[in-house]
């Protein structure tokens, strides 16, 4: 949620840094919503830095997860279909 928050801030660098932190914690909780949650910022966060391609791939990747796991979850979905059509 941090690393969200730092990209409505604009800053990047705090949202990398939020990334990072919260990767040991999301060992635990494989495919679980938070971690397709984690993906799609993640996704934001590289579309933001220019690397396009990479958050193309990772929303993609993400999005179809959530779609076939938890589609009940439409704030993912919406997030990652946002991601997909604005860039």
């Amino acid at each position: 949620q941090l690393a969200d928050v730092c990209l409505r801030l604009d800053d990047p660098a705090c949202a990398e840094e939020a990334l990072q932190n919260a990767l040991p914690g999301l060992e635990e909780s494989a495919d679980h919503p938070v971690d397709y949650e984690h993906k799609l910022v993640e996704a934001e966060w590289l579309l933001q830095t220019g690397r396009v391609a990479e958050g193309r791939a990772r929303a993609r990747e993400a999005l179809g997860l959530v779609r076939s796991r938890y589609p009940a979850r439409a704030d993912l979905i919406e997030k990652g279909r946002a991601l997909l059509a604005n860039r």
